[in-house]
């Protein structure tokens, strides 16, 4: 009885995120710019996303500088965090600098755009976007451009590392 009513909870609480995803409701806490509010409407408390006056827009000059091409990860997280850029302080963790597995997750995110991503599935969001699509493509595109290009240089690069060990064993250098 306990493995049937499990499962039956966790398809219910499923089809409630999908609800709440195809409706523009943010998925738990939303992502470093944005806020959780609680705000009350028509008599009632709502709980809803909002940007965050202080780190919006750093995170948007966070994305407009790496879009340059000019900044690494590891860059980024150094002038992001002399320029004042924190996550949010937690229970257990103070504010600290943004990582760079931070950024790369965050340039990676749909929900920069106003969009919200389930399950693959992206969604039209309530929340307000940061950023626009021209400079998310900037980003996200350029990543992919950088990912292929590196691809075939190593493609490259093992090619000439075969034929220089075949041609050592046909001149039996080896």
């Amino acid at each position: 009885i306990n493995e049937f009513r499990s499962a039956e909870d966790g398809t219910d609480i499923r089809d409630k995120m999908a609800y709440k995803a195809r409706n523009g409701g943010t998925l738990g806490r939303a992502p470093l710019g944005y806020r959780n509010v609680r705000i009350n409407y028509d008599g009632r408390q709502i709980n809803t996303v909002e940007i965050d006056a202080d780190r919006a827009p750093l995170v948007r000059q966070a994305w407009e500088l790496y879009a340059t091409g000019d900044y690494t990860l590891d860059d980024l997280s150094e002038v992001m965090a002399d320029r004042g850029l924190l996550t949010r302080a937690t229970a257990r963790r103070p504010s600290q600098p943004v990582s760079k597995n931070k950024f790369a997750q965050m340039f990676r995110d749909v929900y920069y755009l106003g969009k919200i991503d389930f399950q693959g599935v992206i969604y039209d969001g309530r929340h307000e976007a940061i950023v626009t699509q021209d400079l998310y493509d900037r980003i996200y595109l350029g990543d992919v451009a950088r990912d292929q290009i590196k691809g075939e240089l190593d493609a490259l690069v093992a090619a000439a590392q075969t034929e220089i060990d075949t041609a050592r064993a046909d001149l039996g250098l080896d």
